[in-house]
């Protein structure tokens, strides 16, 4: 069957060339139009009235010429893969983004060319030009039109997509009105460059006219102010216009003369002030300060960070993360704020937040910081800077995880998590989309643990004899000191975490025993390290309750007891501890507690 296809192919060729040395000819707008076949040739001579065999192999970077009409040149173009010619196979395999170029010779014009296709795995060709696609018919590509300049072609399609080309027909014909010794146009000199003005990297104003012009005569001009590549479809340059976020700060022109030379030009502006928080992160100014010409009202801030809105916003809005300068006390939420610049930054991650000057607060303002109710499922870029809380949610130190698999990045810049709920349920989580990178993140503000969930511990702690305990966790690893401030008893711990009690005796006073649920200790206990803030001990939270009992007593004796519990020696139902009686019955406190009678201790044990 490939016999076959070989066979059939090369008699449609050979057909074609037949017509050619036959001389079929044609009218071209006034000229006799010439018809040639550029192909793989197969067992065909090199040459048959204008019949042009593509030597085998890569083909990329060679010149291919037909005599008195034109040249052609295969690239690569924007990939790596190279164009090449399988002379076995009879097909040239072009990849998308190799380029196809026809440059007519002088005095000639390209009238039209067709592309018979044997396989097409693109999605077809286009004009590079102008970035149009080439019309298809059937099996074939066709380009119509006349054009005494390069037609400058490429297949289109992803990565790795290509076609296997039979062979190219052209049409050319001599420009008749073309006089002797006209330089070749394939130089591309003759059109003027196309500008855009002003011609500045400092910000403009959103008043600033753009222009665009050519001094080559006859021309027209396309252009685009969002980055995209202008083309036949986009609109014509009339008279100045002026830039916004919301229209695109990247003008692009493609400036055409009437015999399809051209001439492109790009210019990024950035503008000097803008009209909210969204438009600054657009408008992304780096080397400039940028102001924002609207109050803004506080919407969270902590530390050198911070989120603002504009004062008039829904709830369902888009906030801007800002930096703000060291040291700057951070006005409460909901204050108004005016006379806000600053530039964009990236240092953080890659949405962009904004190092802000010193604003001057102005006032309250009645909004409130309100989360759209949201699945991790369906967070995604267009969600960037929105405030949102999410329901039953695990945090894994990393990430917040929910109960179908799904998960988004934690970024704590607000370091209102840490490590204390490290593999945690959580009942929700609130807080401030952004991106690191590709990935989206969490940047929370507020989180709340799901007190269902049985890995929870709490603790108790019970400080008898004149001291206290204080828990941390963490400390100094030099002085062994605490970090921070006490943790709130009332919050829940994380199990098997570490955290540190300080064991602070009184004025005279020392450290007579230490219970920790059913673990009694002694002062001598190794486990303790005397510090400049009092004994220290380290334990690992459990799941449930865990308590911590200190007692202390008087450094001459260490008496615990007091003479009311010696006489009562007898009655082993009585307890007097360190002065506080306990009464008659064994300690509702879960854990062990001890007595000191003389120079000996007891342990008394709880429920």
């Amino acid at each position: 069957m490939e016999r076959l296809r070989g066979v059939l192919k090369i008699t449609v060729v050979f057909m074609t060339v037949l017509l050619c040395c036959a001389g079929l000819v044609a009218e071209c707008h006034g000229a006799v139009k010439t018809h040639v076949v550029i192909g793989v040739g197969g067992d065909y001579p090199a040459e048959c009235n204008g019949m042009t065999v593509i030597p085998a192999g890569d083909v990329a970077g060679r010149s291919i010429s037909v005599p008195d009409g034109f040249r052609i040149l295969f690239s690569n173009g924007s990939v790596e893969q190279l164009p090449y010619v399988d002379q076995r196979f009879g097909y040239i395999k072009i990849y998308a983004g190799n380029e196809f170029r026809l440059t007519p010779m002088t005095g000639i014009k390209i009238c039209s060319m067709r592309i018979y296709v044997k396989d097409d795995y693109s999605s077809g060709w286009k004009n590079i030009s102008t970035g149009l696609p080439i019309d298809r018919v059937g099996s074939r590509y066709e380009w119509r039109g006349e054009s005494a300049y390069p037609v400058n072609l490429c297949v289109n399609g992803s990565s790795g997509d290509y076609q296997h080309v039979a062979y190219f027909e052209i049409d050319y014909a001599p420009i008749v009105e073309t006089p002797p010794g006209t330089e070749d146009p394939s130089d591309e000199e003759d059109i003027k460059p196309v500008v855009i003005t002003p011609q500045t990297a400092s910000p403009i104003s959103p008043d600033q006219e753009i222009s665009l012009s050519c001094e080559t005569p006859n021309t027209r001009i396309y252009y685009t102010t969002d980055g995209s590549e202008p083309g036949d479809r986009s609109p014509v340059y009339m008279h100045p216009f002026t830039l916004s976020p919301s229209t695109g700060l990247i003008v692009r022109a493609l400036a055409v003369t009437p015999r399809g030379q051209t001439a492109t030009a790009l210019r990024r502006y950035y503008l000097d002030r803008v009209e909210s928080p969204v438009d600054f992160i657009i408008n992304g100014c780096r080397n400039y300060e940028t102001k924002i010409d609207c109050a803004l009202r506080i919407a969270y801030g902590k530390g050198e960070y911070g989120y603002v809105a504009t004062a008039d916003t829904d709830d369902d809005t888009q906030y801007l993360l800002v930096k703000f300068p060291r040291g700057y006390e951070i006005p409460r939420p909901n204050t108004m704020i005016e006379n806000v610049r600053g530039v964009c930054e990236y240092m953080l991650d890659q949405d962009g937040m904004m190092m802000i000057s010193a604003p001057v607060a102005t006032g309250e303002c009645p909004n409130q910081l309100i989360p759209a109710k949201k699945k991790i499922s369906s967070i995604g870029e267009r969600h960037l800077n929105l405030y949102v809380k999410i329901s039953d949610v695990t945090f894994t130190g990393e990430k917040f995880v929910d109960k179908e698999g799904y998960s988004i990045l934690a970024e704590d810049i607000f370091g209102v998590v840490e490590n204390d709920l490290k593999q945690r349920k959580l009942a929700e989580v609130e807080g401030f989309v952004g991106l690191k990178g590709d990935l989206l993140t969490l940047r929370p503000t507020k989180v709340v643990a799901d007190r269902s969930d049985s890995r929870e511990a709490y603790l108790k702690t019970i400080a008898v004899g004149g001291g206290k305990i204080e828990v941390f966790d963490a400390i100094n690893d030099y002085t062994l000191t605490p970090v921070g401030r006490p943790l709130d008893l009332a919050l829940p711990l994380v199990a098997a975490n570490s955290y540190y009690a300080y064991l602070i005796a009184d004025e005279g006073r020392e450290l007579v025993s230490l219970v920790v649920d059913s673990e009694l200790l002694t002062p001598d206990d190794e486990t303790l390290t005397d510090t400049p803030y009092g004994a220290l001990y380290e334990f690992k939270a459990k799941g449930g309750e865990t308590t911590v009992i200190a007692t202390f007593g008087l450094k001459s004796g260490v008496e615990n007891l007091t003479d009311d519990s010696e006489k009562n020696a007898d009655r082993a139902e009585y307890f007097t501890l360190s002065g506080i009686s306990l009464g008659y019955h064994i300690p509702e406190t879960k854990g062990l507690y001890i007595r000191r009678k003389g120079p000996e201790v007891e342990k008394i044990a709880g429920r």
